[in-house]
């Protein structure tokens, strides 16, 4: 009898210490994967700034071509000046056929 009872001892000492070393190996491996889980959170929020600054780099190169466009649109027009004063001049002798026009309907009306 005694020598079952130190054999089941013997086997219970074996079963707690596979227990213990099963319970640091499951200790082990939540730190690992406490440590994966880290480097994937990192991992993707560096992917979302890549993506953030590609997005950026995009709309700037987007925004160039587009003013290079408008320029390219502008310089292909003719520029834009005023009229001269030549070409104003017509202005003044319309102006002055309206007075005389006035004039002389008020020079009707009162004789």
């Amino acid at each position: 009898m005694e020598a079952e009872l130190a054999s089941l001892q013997a086997a219970l000492a074996r079963v707690k210490k596979a227990k213990v070393l099963a319970q640091a190996q499951i200790e082990t491996l939540l730190v690992e994967q406490k440590a994966l889980l880290a480097k994937r959170d990192a991992d993707i929020q560096q992917m979302r700034r890549t993506d953030e600054r590609e997005a950026f780099v995009r709309a700037a190169q987007d925004a160039q071509a587009a003013v290079e466009a408008a320029a390219a649109v502008v310089a292909s027009q003719p520029p834009l000046v005023p009229p001269s004063p030549q070409e104003l001049g017509f202005l003044d002798e319309a102006v002055e056929e309206a007075d005389e026009l006035d004039e002389l309907e008020d020079f009707l009306r009162n004789n």
